[in-house]
């Protein structure tokens, strides 16, 4: 599983790739996110995701807390829960832009024909 999460709040929808290393097609499922031990978001899914295919997921929006550890789990694929941790289990870095207070100052020069101008 291929983790990446990127938010510009603490609140955000977190994304994970599945990749499937069985023979059969993976057309369902269920995978978790845990912050720590806790389960803090589910999402179903269904898909065509043939061996050694990607298939993003997309959580509904949750509220993170960027110094806590968060984990991705398979929990079912094809309707029977899955056991093997190694493969259906993997950490992610969820960062938090930080807040900033800039100033930005813009001048607009016109020329000749400045009611030409549309407003933005």
């Amino acid at each position: 599983m291929e983790t990446t999460n990127d938010f510009c709040s603490t609140t955000g929808t977190p994304t994970a790739r599945l990749k499937n290393y069985g023979t059969n097609l993976m057309t369902s499922g269920t995978v978790a996110l845990k912050q720590g031990n806790t389960v803090v978001a589910t999402k179903d899914f269904t898909s065509n995701t043939s061996q050694f295919n990607t298939r993003a997921i997309t959580f509904d929006a949750v509220t993170v807390d960027q110094n806590a550890d968060y984990t991705f789990q398979i929990l079912a694929v094809n309707g029977v829960s899955v056991t093997a941790n190694d493969l259906t289990e993997a950490s992610t870095e969820i960062d938090v832009a930080e807040n900033v207070q800039n100033d930005i100052t813009v001048n607009v020069y016109t020329d000749n024909y400045p009611t030409s101008l549309s407003r933005f």
